[in-house]
């Protein structure tokens, strides 16, 4: 039996669709802002193709990043009740995951290439 301690059980005793809503926010918040913003310092600001973001990478980098981790948290916020009131599958959350994952490998692609 494993004696897990510390974030792993807290993050394990947790429901899944709040598990979701974390991982959410890791990928599509934390990664994809980290990797937004590094394309941005290597290729500039106008080589992002979200006008939006675009934008919002030209008021400055740390302004994008708080844009973006924003959203993506009030997203990854109201996640959880979204999920249970249109009654998701347990495996919709986690494609969306996957999606944020490809998303900021894609942003390190464009870097690295």
């Amino acid at each position: 039996m494993s004696r897990e301690v510390g974030p792993t059980r807290v993050l394990r005793s947790l429901p899944t669709v709040e598990q979701q809503g974390l991982a959410l926010f890791a990928t599509h918040g934390v990664a994809d802002a980290a990797t937004t913003v590094l394309a941005a310092a290597t290729l500039g600001p106008g080589a992002e193709g979200n006008p939006l973001v675009r934008a919002a990478l030209e008021e400055g980098f740390g302004f994008a990043a708080g844009i973006m981790l924003a959203v993506v948290g009030g997203v990854a916020i109201a996640y959880p009740a979204v999920a249970e009131i249109c009654d998701f599958p347990d495996w919709f959350g986690w494609v969306l995951v996957a999606v944020g994952v490809l998303v900021s490998l894609g942003n390190l692609g464009v870097v690295l290439l």
